[in-house]
């Protein structure tokens, strides 16, 4: 990835992080990877994209943090109870979309997507024990 673009990923992961988690858990995250957080966050972040020398390090670790934010961490998250007819019902439903494996990578940026849809389908994950799929919500 060139230094422009990790720069502008690099940045649209730390707002996508803060914008979904806060300011607190977002500085978290930063203390974790030993960055001094006690500045703002706007000065935080410029000085953060400003040292290019810790973007690929910085990327890659925020990468998985708002992976686990976008697969663990969301609101919407809902159970319910249907019958075993049901459930099989669902799957083939779900499946004739041909959902994708979950690839963070083509969520990096998913604040300037601009979607026809407010919510859709974006991916399957499958275990041994469970099935999941997960939606995306446009707001």
């Amino acid at each position: 990835m060139k230094n422009r673009d990790l720069k502008e990923s690099t940045h649209a992961l730390l707002l996508g992080i803060y914008r979904r988690a806060g300011i607190t858990h977002a500085k978290q995250v930063l203390k974790r990877l030993d960055i001094d957080t006690s500045k703002g966050w706007d000065d935080l972040v410029r000085d953060l994209l400003e040292d290019t020398s810790s973007h690929s390090f910085l990327f890659e670790s925020l990468k998985e943090t708002f992976k686990d934010l976008l697969m663990f961490g969301s609101r919407l998250f809902e159970c319910y109870s249907i019958s075993d007819n049901d459930v099989d019902s669902l799957f083939t439903l779900l499946d004739s979309k041909q959902p994708n494996e979950f690839n963070i990578d083509k969520l990096i940026n998913i604040d300037k997507l601009k979607p026809n849809e407010q919510m859709s389908l974006f991916a399957k994950d499958e275990t041994d024990s469970a099935i999941t799929y997960y939606f995306l919500h446009h707001a």
